[in-house]
């Protein structure tokens, strides 16, 4: 696998941008826009990975809600061995399932306020 020219750096392995000013004013220029991708420190490339981490952890419960909706797919695997490790409550899954999206949306919010702070562009967020 290799990564585009211009996004990361092979020597640090940070993202970068193929212009060094773009680089260190935070930002990358993709299809014409500035996306605040850069992780020019330790400290950001934590809160990026924690951000990300946080976003993809909130998908398998996302599903489980959404398939707790789906009436006929819930009936079809209730005649399945699958039954024995479905939640028969789906109040309860409903309210594991939002604590959890809450939980995981602040965690993936404040890790990338505290990233943009550090770089200086928390101002994209009401100027892109």
């Amino acid at each position: 696998f290799t990564s585009p020219v211009g996004i990361v750096d092979p020597k640090s392995g940070k993202i970068i941008d193929a212009s060094e000013e773009n680089t260190i004013n935070g930002v990358i220029l993709v299809n014409g826009s500035y996306r605040p991708v850069v992780a020019a420190t330790n400290f950001q490339m934590a809160c990026l990975v924690i951000a990300r981490m946080a976003a993809f952890s909130m998908y398998p419960v996302m599903i489980a809600v959404f398939l707790s909706k789906c009436k006929v797919t819930l009936s079809w695997l209730n005649r399945t061995p699958l039954s024995m490790y479905m939640i028969q409550d789906n109040h309860d899954l409903h309210i594991y399932a939002g604590k959890y999206i809450s939980f995981g949306v602040f965690v993936h919010t404040v890790c990338h306020l505290l990233r943009w702070g550090f770089q200086n562009n928390i101002s994209l967020l009401w100027e892109s």
